[in-house]
């Protein structure tokens, strides 16, 4: 659906307030279903209920909640929408883990002595984090309580695997006085649709006659395989070599590396290019997983 995106910030700083723009430019494209958050529950005491409610999905799945979570059929309530997962590692590695298949295939497979159902769960996925129990690691103003140690195991909660299955990892400074009391206006929401709804619209176009080994055409540059990677994701002499060496120099694996193929592609259809320029990968490039311990 959408390339996935996690947010690490220290606390109070607004992730959630901000993440929530997404899912509200994400309805503004054609996502006009939401559910609410009691469904969670509904979905551990019927055991797995069958209803559906169509394809275009924004699902929020906020941390409060996070104790009636059962991966698969929250996924899928998801499909071809957004699935937020607030503070991220309280969810468990355990369940944190159980994404990995879903977030590779768009199926969740759920296994039982009786037999197996399998769930549609192609979700884009947008979480927030803390960068330690207390929230305040690295914060320049308030003190953090947590030991190194602490950091770390809260830190690793979220396994490399999962990490280098998440496209887009920005970490958000602490917003200065100066900045939050500028009068000036930043860029409308209008204009950024617009340019999201040019981007996808390019997109659609670039798929239209393709057809995948499932059988209907690709929607997005984050639903692209390898071989549809080769087909529109061709660099230069340039890029190939800052390709190279960001795979020697950061030890990215395979699946990284089309990622940010794919990431370039939708950066260079926001900005209006034909083709995949050094700056596109130098910017997706850079939204590479970093731990921070």
């Amino acid at each position: 659906m959408g390339h996935r995106f996690t947010q690490i910030s220290t606390d109070q700083n607004g992730k959630s307030v901000s993440i929530c723009g997404i899912c509200v430019l994400f309805l503004a494209l054609g996502a006009v279903f939401e559910k609410p958050l009691e469904f969670c529950q509904s979905i551990r005491q019927s055991e797995y209920n069958t209803h559906w409610y169509g394809d275009n999905t924004v699902y929020s799945f906020v941390h409060e909640f996070w104790k009636f979570a059962t991966p698969g059929p929250s996924a899928s309530l998801a499909h071809r929408g957004v699935l937020f997962l607030d503070e991220l590692p309280e969810f468990g590695t355990r369940t944190l883990e159980v994404l990995r298949q879903p977030m590779e295939d768009h199926v969740v497979t759920i296994s039982r002595a009786a037999g197996a159902l399998s769930f549609p769960a192609n979700f884009m996925l947008v979480a927030s984090m803390n960068p330690c129990p207390c929230g305040y690691f690295g914060d320049p103003v308030n003190e953090c309580t947590c030991s190194l140690g602490m950091v770390s195991r809260y830190q690793k909660r979220i396994s490399g695997p999962l990490l280098d299955r998440i496209d887009i990892h920005v970490e958000v400074p602490r917003v200065e006085y100066e900045k939050l009391s500028d009068e000036r206006l930043g860029e409308p929401s209008a204009a950024i649709r617009g340019r999201v709804e040019a981007a996808r619209e390019r997109q659609r176009a670039r798929f239209a006659d393709l057809e995948t080994h499932s059988g209907p055409a690709l929607q997005c540059n984050a639903d692209m395989g390898p071989a549809e990677v080769r087909q529109f994701c061709e660099v230069g002499a340039a890029g190939k070599s800052l390709l190279k060496a960001a795979m020697q120099q950061l030890g990215m694996s395979a699946r990284a590396y089309h990622r940010i193929l794919k990431l370039a592609r939708t950066i260079a259809d926001l900005a209006g290019g034909d083709g995949i320029e050094t700056p596109h990968l130098a910017e997706a490039i850079q939204y590479r997983p970093r731990r921070q311990t």
